[in-house]
């Protein structure tokens, strides 16, 4: 028998509440109950926050949304569940455990000062503390989630669950690896996904510190010589125009567009790479890259740190040289530059350009450059051993579950963004790496996933 308090004189949101919450918790009424074969199911996972802090106003919105769909569902009778989803410590959570120790031990402070086992100690620390409060905070919203499924995603039910997915679909033939271009933050050291990247317009001569502490010195266009090898007496070499000067060590070629003036001299002829002695690098035509209107209508080539360039070596079986280490410094392939830092390693090439009579002009420019949303260093694309996933059937079993009513998309006009989406996946997508670093942190290695896995 519940035995109710007194009646108060005005409804008070924070006593009644947390009075038949946990009524409501304890008789079970969150749980899937009667028989599932006789009845229309009604599953859901709560899209997992991250393990950041406290949960804001957008997720009150959202969770608030997902309960109400939950409960018609149980009214109509079904078998309903609710899979709470609590998130990993992952880049988010990295980046906030990394500012809570800076501000503790000032800003020279790294979790590499502290070493994996430690720092993970920490993250594991602030997981306990806030992933508690915020599944508190989810009680405390009336959210009707079945408990008794709940599951953090770096738990060991979760990790067998990923383990065994990314075998199974390894062993079918479905997962495959490729080196492909990402989008690298050298300051969290981490890959980073297209919505964490935060595009941002440059003027000319813009200045901006960076987290490691350097300022550098944005917006300019460097015109660059490269001698031919066999200069004519009219031609002696090709201009190129970068923003970009410090990966000059990893061009393979320099392109120019099929209605370059010179283009009867130039192609086929092998240039004198400024900066690295005794490399020759090719002149090659490719009316994709070059925008003959641009520049000087010549285009280096750097296909481990340019998305364009890379699908331009690609086209025309160049090969690859990275220039960059994780860190953001330059490697062992730049000669005495190795070991600097790229912004530093930036004034020291264009210095050293200049001593030679190669660098011709610097312009002002306008550009545009990626910065990482959570640190706010500079993005490099770089290449990386990259997992794929075959969507082909999936994606012709999705567009056939709408058309033929399986699936029924609110509103309808939504079906047009459904079928366009699904048909772009010809054949392969790049499988969420985050998936795969779950694997390594199951095995005692520092890792995150975004996705949530519920076993049973």
């Amino acid at each position: 028998m519940v035995h109710l308090p007194p009646m108060a004189d005005k409804y008070a949101p924070r006593d009644i509440e947390a009075f038949w919450y946990p009524i409501w918790e304890q008789g079970g009424l969150f749980k899937p109950n009667g028989d599932s074969q006789s009845k229309q199911v009604f599953s859901m996972v709560l899209p997992p926050p991250n393990v950041t802090g406290k949960l804001h106003i957008g997720h009150a919105l959202t969770v608030a949304i997902q309960d109400v769909l939950v409960r018609y569902a149980r009214m109509k009778g079904k078998t309903t569940v609710w899979v709470p989803g609590l998130d990993h410590a992952g880049i988010a959570t990295q980046t906030v455990v990394e500012r809570n120790l800076t501000h503790r031990f000032g800003k020279e402070f790294s979790r590499h000062d502290l070493g994996r086992e430690k720092f993970l100690e920490k993250v594991w620390g602030w997981k306990e503390t806030h992933g508690t409060e915020i599944f508190s905070q989810l009680r405390r919203l009336g959210a009707s989630l079945d408990w008794s499924r709940a599951l953090f995603t770096m738990d060991a039910v979760s990790c067998e669950a990923v383990n065994k997915a990314f075998i199974e679909l390894f062993d079918a033939g479905l997962i495959k690896r490729k080196k492909r271009m990402v989008s690298w933050c050298p300051h969290l050291q981490t890959v980073l996904s297209d919505i964490e990247v935060d595009y941002t317009d440059i003027s000319p001569n813009t200045s901006m510190k960076l987290p490691s502490g350097i300022s550098v010195s944005l917006g300019k266009l460097y015109k660059i010589r490269y001698p031919l090898q066999n200069p004519t007496s009219r031609i002696n070499g090709l201009d190129v125009c970068t923003t970009r000067p410090e990966t000059i060590f990893g061009d393979v070629a320099v392109a120019i567009h099929s209605s370059h003036p010179q283009l009867g001299l130039l192609q086929g002829q092998m240039l004198v790479h400024p900066l690295v002695s005794g490399k020759l690098i090719p002149v090659i035509v490719d009316d994709v890259l070059v925008n003959p209107e641009f520049g000087t209508g010549a285009v280096k080539v750097t296909p481990s740190h340019d998305v364009n360039d890379f699908e331009c070596g690609e086209r025309n079986n160049l090969g690859h040289v990275d220039v960059l280490n994780l860190n953001g410094t330059l490697n062992e392939n730049c000669g005495t530059f190795s070991g600097m830092d790229r912004f530093i390693a930036r004034k020291q090439v264009v210095k050293k350009l200049e001593e030679l009579g190669l660098l011709l002009e610097v312009q002002d420019h306008s550009s545009r450059i990626g910065l990482c949303s959570r640190s706010k260093d500079i993005v490099e694309p770089i290449l990386m051993s990259q997992w794929f996933l075959d969507c082909s059937e999936m994606a012709k079993k999705a567009s056939k579950a709408v058309r033929d009513g399986s699936i029924k998309l609110q509103p309808d006009f939504y079906k047009s963004t459904w079928f366009n989406f699904l048909g772009k996946l010809v054949c392969i997508k790049r499988f969420n790496l985050k998936i795969i670093f779950v694997i390594g942190a199951c095995q005692g290695n520092y890792g995150g996933v975004t996705e949530f896995l519920h076993l049973g």
